[in-house]
């Protein structure tokens, strides 16, 4: 059964049970490496019953802060895809994205996802024209 076809009594249930999944995103470049924001998080909520819940903010958050995105969907989140621009010194803007799961048998809540400095350097380049490779870790 879908939630357009459930009663206002079984939605309540519903988002008792499953709060809305949201995502936390976090800026954690400190400004030793440079003026680093996040302007924009979109997020990609993925549920057991096979609906997907797209949701995207613009934001300017600079080090140390976050910002949040809460899906409207309510019911078990399996799977969460995050993407995020991020405008680093200089004015370019670097795309970043990752993916996260909860394990079987749980239903997601919410996820913080961490910006912060590749722990590795890219052999192909990645750490070109001064700009540090940027990677996001959920937990």
């Amino acid at each position: 059964m879908s939630q357009k076809e459930m009663g206002k009594s079984d939605l309540d249930v519903l988002n008792r049970a499953y709060p809305p999944a949201s995502v936390l995103a976090l800026n954690e470049i400190p400004l030793e490496y440079g003026n680093y924001r996040i302007t924009q998080v979109a997020v990609k909520f993925m549920y057991d019953d096979g609906t997907n819940d797209n949701k995207g903010v613009h934001v300017d958050v600079p080090f140390g802060g976050s910002a949040t995105v809460v899906a409207s969907y309510t019911g078990c989140c399996r799977s969460y895809f995050c993407l995020m621009n991020v405008k680093v010194p200089g004015g370019q803007v670097q795309t970043v994205s990752n993916t996260a799961n909860t394990p079987a048998g749980y239903c997601g809540g919410q996820v913080k996802w961490h910006l912060g400095i590749a722990r590795q350097f890219d052999q192909n380049g990645t750490y070109a024209q001064g700009v540090l490779p940027l990677e996001l870790v959920a937990d």
